[in-house]
């Protein structure tokens, strides 16, 4: 998570703030991508 907002939050604000449905949809992204460029 911290990642994607590049340390402009913390990983406690993150996790507070985020819903577990924002966290997968972004976790789904980032899959997608690696899976993109590693093709």
């Amino acid at each position: 998570m911290w990642i994607y907002y590049c340390g402009k939050k913390s990983i406690d604000e993150v996790s507070k703030n985020d819903n577990s449905n924002l966290g997968f949809v972004i976790f789904i992204i980032l899959v997608v991508i690696l899976y993109l460029t590693l093709k």
